[in-house]
């Protein structure tokens, strides 16, 4: 299988692309290509491109894939956890769009380094062939995401609650992903009593948060098709 690997540059035919050494012992060690073989790369704005692998850089050769159109916005508002870079990860790769990191009254995790959780993204859209690049945005307090929904996320969104009266099976642009000491009273009654959120729940199991932040995201991704199974 050839490589895919994200490139910070501008792509254009013989264009010499200098690899980091984490890039280049990926490349070499980790999946063993010689001096001339095929490597994909890709930037997030110019699709797909076939690039040569040379000593310490690639050489980009021909352009194979246009950009994609934008994909279906999906956003994420999750309070940081322990097992945060696994939910992005996997969050990636199922297709959200938008990462909005929300500080609650529970929220243990408030360190959260954006260029480290970018590289996550980076190498989760290697892993799933993704060309587009997801947003992770600054972190925020619940309340100014409650509040002032950004758009074009503020016309529906879901919160996921244990209690709430109906399942998550309806399509919506955004959901809410309480901390892992779950939502305060206040919170709930905040959520609850702001449209356009609608309170949901994913069954009687408890979840993880990452877990349910993966669930969350597949339900998404995939609720207009399932309504139509």
């Amino acid at each position: 299988m050839i490589p895919h690997l994200y490139v910070h540059c501008q792509l254009a035919p013989e264009r010499q692309i200098f690899l980091s050494a984490p890039q280049h012992h990926y490349l070499t060690k980790v999946m063993r290509l010689k001096a001339g073989q095929d490597v994909h790369v890709f930037n997030g704005t110019q699709g797909l491109w076939r690039a040569e692998l040379a000593e310490n850089h690639l050489v980009s050769l021909d352009h194979l894939l246009p950009q994609p159109p934008s994909p279906q916005k999906m956003a994420l508002f999750f309070s940081p956890i322990k097992a945060q870079n696994w939910l992005i990860e996997k969050c990636v790769e199922v297709g959200v769009t938008d990462f909005f990191p929300i500080l609650c009254r529970r929220t243990v995790v408030r360190h959260f380094c954006h260029t480290r959780h970018m590289k996550i993204v980076y190498e989760a859209c290697e892993q799933s062939r993704r060309l587009t690049i997801p947003t992770i945005h600054p972190p925020a307090p619940l309340i100014k995401q409650i509040q002032n929904p950004p758009e074009p996320f503020n016309h529906s969104l879901a919160a996921l609650m244990l209690d709430a009266p109906n399942p998550f099976s309806t399509p919506c642009s955004g959901v809410f992903i309480g901390p892992e000491g779950g939502w305060s009273p206040e919170e709930v009654a905040l959520l609850s009593a702001t449209p356009p959120i609608k309170p949901v729940h994913l069954g009687s199991s408890v979840l993880r948060s990452e877990t349910a932040a993966v669930v969350a995201s597949t339900l998404m991704r995939y609720a207009p098709s399932l309504q139509t199974h």
